[in-house]
Order: structure tokens, then sequence, then C-alpha cells
């Protein structure tokens, strides 16, 4: 397809279509597509909205084909539309949600968890997903941090990678390929007091070093697609904000895809109160290079009025839809604009047993235990009451399923019940009536839906009734294991005293199942905090990545030193960490010089030894600061990690090589800094409880 020639074909009408996406109700009123956004009349006509060159979201294959049919019918040149849709941890084989995933520290089993959910997509014909969602965030009153990597850039850049590695299943053109869409650009994670859609201000120092990684990491593994975030950054939405799409993603960043808004994002500028009407929205948004609106119709209203009126170029039009052309030749649509859809690839290939068992052996990676005296892993022989709200519950899918259904799930009830004497099962907290058992398992939590968009909240404590049955349960010698779901970090301290607990997350559609193996010790959980724990919603925003002050914290002199008068400074448990049935110990083995150039890498080697008789997988973490540094470092960064098992008392050996990479920073103006300072080391299986190495940093002259 010559893309160039069929441009000069087309009509201005048909190319303001093709900047524009709506969902599929538009073609056919019997959809049965969920959009995420306030659906209002768009006042397009027929011959208008037939005009659209991508669809938001689709049901199955028939749906798909019905309305490419009706685009085709009505296209003078035949042009196919692009089908998009929020493929976010899963299509109907459900996968731990994006934040659990982070808690694994293992980006393989991301990939081969979106490798699986491009497949099973491609199935309804759907090209292109809004995701991953790589927005780093360290407040969680925000719903969204379920759908994102945490609060450390490292983590969330590894992830990305994975993320879009998997998405991308073969070549562009091969069914199971779906396009990727890296979101949302930029700062989305940092909007104010967690609230979603809200203002986010930010210095660009702070933005260079610790937000934009995870989007570039996306755009260097070949992501096709930017959504721009609903929230203004510094002042103007980002819709529309020409330094952050102009000169940041596309000059700087050397972004050269297609650029979407998010539902109806390009109109509600109008209510951020920088434009002034819609026609004025579509002229904003085209100057920022804006090339599809998606759910508004901004561009297919005034764009025409607004080119002859001299507001804007044709040039400007003529760029945006080569691009999005660009990507429907790259997968193939010209050739067949069908691509992938089939009822019978969809019976086959959806939610297969296959798909299943992996759904299984890629989530045990991510349960994060977080207490254990003892009482773990449980004997099948055992005697178990269970309770609280989750208990019976089948709604463990998470926020943002897609087309899972959660009436096809297991509850703890069934799985529990196949190895374990069931004496008691109840949905309340009540456990007054409960004895002669060996051990209560507590479900506790926030629901699915409780986080995810629009979801945020400042009451992130556990329920007291949950506090009020343990303490009950202790008096009458009982122990007690507490299963945490949740989408977001909870403030676990009212149950602290429980002898278990084991934070699950929402794992998808073999939740309980997973949950149960590792009750049972057939698997050693091994995933780690992606995100701080707090001991009260008002220390966030936190992260164990933070600055210091000219006033540290003394806890021999803390009369003016940064704290809190009335709770502790720290988090209750800190990002990282993650407990397993085993007992892991490291130690540096090598031997190192206390100066180093940067002139060539430099070699850790560790020895990692499992004191245990399970087969277990630590995660050992290298942080790093330097002192002094302008900017400024944070007390802790990240710099790598490596999951690695353990036989039962083996000893390993696991290799780092630091580079001047890790050591970059930058300035406002993003002018790199390497200072000579002291350069400070440290390891461990946490971020709080590591060991240091001290090196006199002094940078070769070639590298400054």
């Amino acid at each position: 397809m010559n893309i160039k020639d069929l441009l000069n074909q087309m009509t201005i009408e048909e190319k303001l279509g093709q900047m524009t996406q709506l969902p599929p109700h538009m073609f056919i009123e019997a959809s049965k597509t969920t959009v995420y956004g306030d659906m209002r009349d768009l006042e397009l006509k027929k011959q208008e909205y037939l005009l659209a060159g991508s669809v938001l979201g689709i049901k199955d294959a028939d749906e798909m084909i019905s309305v490419q049919n009706i685009i085709l019918k009505h296209s003078r040149l035949k042009i196919p539309a692009l089908f998009m849709a929020d493929i976010i941890h899963g299509y109907e084989t459900i996968f731990p949600i994006p934040l659990a995933q982070a808690a694994s520290f293992n980006p393989n089993l991301t990939k081969e968890m979106n490798a699986i959910a491009a497949v099973e997509s491609s199935t309804a014909g759907i090209h292109v997903t809004f995701a991953p969602m790589v927005d780093l965030s360290r407040d969680a009153r925000w719903g969204r941090v379920m759908e994102g990597y945490g609060e450390d850039p490292l983590l969330n850049e590894k992830m990305t990678k994975a993320a879009v590695d998997g998405y991308h299943h073969g070549n562009p053109k091969d069914v199971g390929y779906l396009a990727s869409c890296f979101k949302h650009f930029a700062g989305y994670g940092a909007s104010e007091a967690g609230r979603d859609y809200n203002t986010v201000d930010m210095s660009y120092e702070r933005f260079y070093n610790v937000y934009q990684p995870s989007y570039q990491v996306a755009i260097d593994a070949g992501s096709e697609m930017c959504m721009l975030a609903f929230n203004t950054f510094n002042g103007i939405p980002a819709t529309i904000n020409r330094k952050l799409t102009q000169e940041i993603l596309k000059k700087q960043m050397g972004f050269d895809g297609v650029i979407i808004s998010d539902f109806d994002a390009l109109h509600q500028t109008v209510a951020h109160g920088a434009a002034r009407d819609d026609e004025h929205a579509a002229e904003l948004g085209l100057h920022a290079g804006l090339m599809i609106e998606m759910g508004s119709s901004t561009y297919l209203t005034y764009g025409k009025k607004l080119l002859n009126d001299g507001k804007i170029t044709l040039k400007q039009i003529d760029d945006a839809v080569y691009k999005i052309l660009a990507l429907k030749e790259h997968l193939g649509l010209f050739d067949d604009p069908y691509k992938g859809a089939s009822k019978s690839r969809e019976k086959t290939l959806v939610r297969s047993e296959k798909h299943l068992n992996a759904a299984v052996d890629l989530s045990l990676e991510s349960p994060v235990l977080l207490k254990n005296n003892g009482v773990l892993p449980l004997n099948k022989m055992k005697k178990i009451a269970l309770v609280g709200p989750f208990s019976k519950s089948q709604a463990l899918l998470g926020a943002w399923h897609w087309h899972g259904q959660s009436s096809q799930n297991q509850t703890y009830a069934q799985t529990l019940s196949k190895d374990m004497t069931l004496v008691s099962v109840s949905e309340s907290y009540d456990v007054s009536h409960i004895k002669d058992v060996d051990a209560v398992i507590l479900t506790t939590g926030e629901g699915e839906y409780d986080s995810g968009e629009s979801k945020s909240k400042v009451g992130i404590d556990i329920d007291l009734q949950a506090s009020e049955a343990i303490k009950t349960l202790q008096k009458n010698n009982i122990p007690t294991i507490v299963l945490v779901h949740g989408g977001r970090p909870l403030n676990l301290t009212s149950i602290t005293a429980a002898d278990a607990i084991i934070y699950t997350w929402f794992l998808g559609s073999k939740h309980a199942e997973v949950i149960t193996h590792i009750l049972l010790g057939n698997v050693s959980p091994s995933g780690k905090l992606p995100m701080s724990l707090p001991r009260h919603v008002g220390q966030y925003p936190m992260s164990y990545h933070d600055f210091n002050t000219g006033r540290p914290f003394d806890p021999h002199n803390s009369e003016y030193t940064t704290k809190y008068l009335d709770i502790d400074l720290t988090p209750l448990y800190p990002f990282g960490y993650g407990l397993t049935y085993g007992e892991a110990s490291v130690a540096l083995i090598t031997e190192l010089k206390n100066h180093w150039d940067g002139s060539s890498p430099l070699t850790l080697i560790f020895q990692i030894e499992n004191k245990s008789n399970f087969v277990i997988k630590e995660v050992l973490q290298i942080y790093m600061n330097m002192h002094p540094s302008i900017p400024v470092r944070p007390v802790k960064k990240l710099i790598h990690f490596k999951k690695q098992l353990l036989n039962p008392y083996e000893k390993v050996l696991v290799e780092f090589s630091i580079s001047i990479h890790d050591l970059i920073i930058y300035d406002e103006d993003k002018n790199q800094h390497f200072d000579p300072s002291t350069l400070t080391l440290m390891y461990g299986f946490n971020s709080k409880d590591t060991k240091e190495i001290i090196i006199d940093w002094r940078p070769h002259h070639d590298i400054t």
C-alpha cells in the first residue's frame, strides 16, 4: 500500500474521520462493549461517524466483523478501521493485576502473560491495546496504582519493557500480534491528593529522573502509540500541551508513532479552562500534535472550518493521518481488514486449558508473604475455619479484567476443601463460634472494584472487624492467617498481630487455586512489595526513594527534625519486602578497590545461600546513593535486582555489573551530572535491611 498516494486521494472530511475514534455502539446498537467514560450525544450525522478511523472496544469476532463491514461499505477508499481496547491483564484468561505482576519482580512472567492476552484478544480482531500503563505512582489513594507497576523507576522500566515485548507477539502483520499504546503521558500517577484526573505540578528535574524513564523504555521497545493523560501538567492539559508532545515526546524522546487522547479528553480541555469551546480545543489539539481524539468529535466538527480560517495547516492534518494509515499498513490491515477475527479461533484459544494452566504458573510469584511465625505452610490434614468477605467470593479478577467472567472462578471454600477439612465457612468476621480447629484463614481487604479508574479514596484501612476477630482468636489460642486482597497498598497496622499475613492482590482467573498452593506449601511465596505499605494514609505520597532533608530524622535528638508527631516516619512494610518459607543469606565475595572511575564496569559477585529445606526464590536488590551531588540524590535508588531460584541448602553466585549508566542524574535542563563524590552501594533482600559498600567515585575525564 502506498500511503502517500492514498493520503493524496482523501478529502478533508475523510482525513478528519481517520483522526476520530468512536465506540462500537455508534455503528451497531446491539453492541455489548462497555465504555469506561461518560457517553454523550456527539451530534454527528451518519455520514460523519461512518468516517471514523478507529473503534474503541469490541465484544467479539462477530461484532468486529459487523462493524468493519459497515465502515468498509461506506468508505470511498476502502480504508479499514483500527480496533483498540483496554487489554490490561488478560482478555478472558485473566492474570494478576499489573501491580501484582510487579510484585513478582520477574518481568519474564509479564511478557508471557501479555503474549497470551495478545493471542486471545486477536480472535476478536483487536489490533491495539491501551497498555501498558507505565505511570509511576507513590500515592495509594490513586485507584489506578493497580494498573501500573508501583513506586520505583527501575522496576517500572523492567516491567514496561516486558509488557510491550509480550504484546508484540511475533511480527506486526502476524495474527496474535497486539500493537501497544503506552500511557498516560505525562505524570498521571502524580496527581495531587491521589485524586483521579487531578492536577500534576512537577519540576522537570523530577520528571526526567523519576517519571520519564518508563515512557522512554516503552518507546525504545517499539510501542506504536502513546496516550496523553487526562491531567494538566504544569498548568496545561497534557492533551494540548505542546511542550510535552512536540518538544519532549517527539524531539527529546524520539517518539515517531501515533498520539491519541484519553476518552473525551480533548473536549474536556474546555472544562479545564484551557479551551474556549470545542472549536478552540480542536485547534489546540492539532497544534500540539494530537493525532486521534477518542470519544469526542471536535476534529470532525470543526477541523475543516479551522483549516479554511487559516488557524491550522493542511500539513498538520496530513502528518497525523499519514501516521494513522502507516500504522494500519504496519499491522497488515489493508491486506486483511478482519485480521484475526474468527469464531473458530475464539472457541479453541480463548480461556483454553493451556492458558488457564499458564494463569496458575504465571501467578504464583505475585503474592507477598509479610509475616509468618511458623504457622505456614499448612498441613493438608489440618482442620481449618474460613472466615471473612472473600471466603466464598468469585470476584477475584481485579479491575480492568476486560471480558473475564468472575462467575467462572473457583472460591477459597472450593479450593481449600479439596485438601483440608473446612469445619466452618463464613463470609462474616464473626469468630465467636469457632473452636476445635488448627487454624483460621481470615479473608479481608478491599473489593476488586474499589480500585481502578475513578476509584480514588482516602480510607485505606483494613476493616476494624478483622482486627477484633484476630484479638478474639488470639485469646482462644487459635492461629490466624490473614489473606489481604487489594488493588492498592492498604494500611495493615490493625492486623499485624496475626500469625501470618499474605498480600494476595487480585490474581485473576486462578486466584483461589494459586493462594491455596501457597498456603499448602506446594510453592514458597516469593513476591516483594512494589509499593511500600503505609502506617497511615497521611504519609502519602511516600516512597523508599525519598530525598533527605536538611534536618533528617534523628531518633536521639528529634526536636527539630523531619518527622510526624503522631506516627513513625517509616512505612509499615518497605518497598522490596517479602518473605519466603525458607531463609536466605547474602555475602559479597568480590574484592573491591576503594575507588572507581567508570571507565569500565564495576563487577560485584555475591553468594546467596538457602539455609532451609524449602525450594525458594529470593530477590537480591542493589541500591545506590552519591554524596555530595547536585541535583541531590534519593536516600536509596534501586539500580539492579535479580530473582534467583535456590534449592534446599544451595549456594549460588550472582553477578552484577555496575556501569556509568546506573549513576546518571539529570538537572532541570536535562544535563547529565557525574561529579566526584562518595558512592554508597547497598545490597539486601528489601530496601530497608541492606549492607553498604563505600567507594570513592572519581569519574574518568572521558566521561565528564
